[in-house]
């Protein structure tokens, strides 16, 4: 696997490792809670979506040697929704399960991240947190919480 077909893998893989899965487990969800673009139809709440900010990544610096390094911008998009055995909103719990990402990945303000992404080809340099925030969808009691991140890479390119 090259680029960022690699890192996304990687990333998977960091998540799986990492727990977050029974962390969504908790409040329901189906077995597959981390999806690729976009979720599948009917998804079980809650669950988290990893898209693209709609960009490629960008290179940064070209080495000889013929490698780069790439800034490949993220987010992970956590949805909830109300639950009947739960007195916290749909934004309480989506908030609660970002604060869980940003604990694996970075940005929470007081446990340093935990992940350890490791690529195929080439080596993940650092995740930056960029910002997270919540917004409410138009259905009922269903919100989603964003949390942004660059992942900086250095890549081998022929």
């Amino acid at each position: 696997m090259i680029g960022t077909a690699d890192l996304i893998t990687a990333i998977v893989a960091a998540w799986n490792a990492s727990g977050l899965n029974d962390e969504f487990h908790v409040f329901g969800g189906a077995e597959v809670v981390l999806y690729d673009a976009e979720a599948e139809p009917g998804q079980s709440y809650p669950y988290c979506v990893m898209e693209p900010l709609g960009t490629a990544p960008v290179v940064t610096t070209r080495m000889s040697g013929r490698r780069e390094t790439r800034g490949t911008p993220l987010t992970f998009v956590v949805v909830a929704k109300e639950l009947e055995n739960d007195s916290r909103t749909g934004k309480e719990l989506a908030a609660t399960l970002a604060e869980e990402v940003m604990k694996v990945f970075g940005g929470h303000p007081e446990v340093p991240p935990s992940a350890t992404i490791t690529l195929s080809h080439g080596n993940h340099l650092i995740t930056q947190y960029q910002n997270d925030y919540g917004m409410r969808t138009m259905d009922d009691g269903v919100y989603e919480w964003y949390v942004l991140y660059n992942f900086v890479t250095d890549v081998p390119v022929a």
